[in-house]
C-alpha cells in the first residue's frame, strides 16, 4: 500500500522497517493523505497486495494505479542504513513469529499469510543476513521501485533525517508549514552493531553496495 496526497500529486511508498508508519501518519493526519488501496487485496488465503508495503508494480499489475499516472506523480520513499534495517526486520519477524506460535489458529489472517516470510528468521541472524543480501539486489527500496528507479520526480527520504528530508520535499511542493513526524512502532533490542560478525558485515557491504554508496551509509 501507499499514501496518496491528492492535492500535492504525491505518492509515498511505505518501505518496511524504515519509519514508514510515522511518515504515513503525518501525511494522513496533516496533509489529507489516503491509503491506496484502502485495505489488503487477497488471493485466497494469501495477500496479493499488502495493506501497507506494496510496490509500484503491485499497484500497476492489480489495476490500482496505472503506469501513466505514476509517471505523472511525485514519488517519495523512505530508506535506512541497511545494517540497522536488517536487524530491525529480523527482530520484528521473530516477534511476530512468536505471536503466531502463541495464537495458533487464532492468529490474524495477515500473520498466517506471512508464515513463509516470518520463517526466514527462524534459522538465525547470520542466515537471515545472507538471504536478505541475495534477494535485495543492492538496495532495500529496490523491489518497491522496479521499473521506476529513473522516475524524474523520485525523492529518497532518509529516516535518520526524516524531519528535514520530508519537510524539504513538502516545501518544494508548496506546503507552507512544518510537518511533524512522530515515532511509531519503534523496534527495541539495542545497538544493531552487536549483532554482526566480520563475515555478516562484509555480506551487507557487498549486498547493499548501492545503498551504502548512494546515501553515504556506514557500519
Amino acid at each position: 500500500m501507499a499514501i496518496h496526497c491528492d492535492d500535492l500529486n504525491l505518492l509515498y511508498l511505505c518501505t518496511e522497517k524504515t519509519g514508514s508508519t510515522s511518515v504515513s501518519d503525518a501525511l494522513l493526519e496533516q496533509l489529507g493523505g489516503r491509503w491506496v488501496p484502502a485495505d489488503h487485496i487477497w488471493d485466497g488465503d494469501q495477500i496479493a497486495v499488502d495493506f501497507k508495503h506494496s510496490s509500484l508494480n503491485d499497484l500497476v499489475s492489480h489495476d490500482i494505479v496505472d503506469d501513466a499516472t505514476i509517471r505523472s506523480m511525485h514519488l517519495a520513499i523512505t530508506v535506512r542504513n541497511p545494517f540497522a534495517w536488517i536487524v530491525s526486520g529480523y527482530r520484528y519477524r521473530l516477534t511476530v513469529l512468536q505471536q503466531l506460535h502463541d495464537l495458533g489458529e487464532a492468529a490474524p489472517a495477515w500473520i498466517k499469510s506471512r508464515r513463509w516470510d516470518l520463517d526466514r528468521a527462524a534459522d538465525g541472524f547470520d542466515e537471515f543476513v545472507r538471504r536478505e543480501c541475495e534477494i535485495r539486489n543492492g538496495s532495500l527500496a529496490g523491489r518497491y521501485l522496479d521499473g521506476y528507479r529513473d522516475h524524474p520526480s523520485l525523492t529518497y527520504l532518509r529516516i535518520e533525517s526524516i524531519d528535514d528530508d520530508l519537510n524539504r520535499l513538502l516545501s518544494s511542493l508548496g506546503v507552507g508549514w512544518h510537518v511533524d513526524v512522530g515515532v511509531t512502532n519503534a523496534t527495541s533490542g539495542g545497538n544493531y552493531r552487536s549483532m554482526y560478525t566480520d563475515e555478516t558485515r562484509a555480506m551487507v557491504e557487498a549486498g547493499f553496495a548501492d545503498d551504502l554508496a548512494r546515501f553515504d551509509y556506514t557500519f
